[in-house]
């Protein structure tokens, strides 16, 4: 079996697609975290990467835009993005935490 590990996108779409195109062929996904945070585009990079598969890690990013990490524990640059991840991302928690426990608890 073929396994492509994807980490640390924190929300850039672009990157997230030309990884994938460079990306060798795969049998199977799993995302090790960080799906979000810095980047423009939470919302599609949350929804591809669960286009991709069901498997992932909860990375500290996807914990504090959840709101289950205190962002004490950031530097104040990641600190300061991670905080408006919360808003920019809010309704995706909203939604698909229920379904998806990648980044709630």
């Amino acid at each position: 079996m073929r396994v492509l590990l994807l980490s640390d996108i924190h929300s850039n779409l672009e990157a997230l697609e030309a990884s994938l195109a460079g990306a060798p062929p795969y049998d199977l996904v799993v995302n090790l975290g960080d799906i979000v945070g810095y980047g423009a585009s939470p919302n599609e990079v949350i929804e591809r990467s669960r286009s991709l598969g069901k498997f992932f890690v909860r990375g500290n990013h996807d914990k504090a835009s959840a709101g289950i990490m205190d962002l004490s524990d950031f530097n104040p640059i990641a600190g300061l993005a991670a905080g408006a991840e919360i808003f920019r991302a809010w309704g995706w928690v909203a939604i698909h935490s229920a379904e998806n426990r990648c980044c709630r608890k």
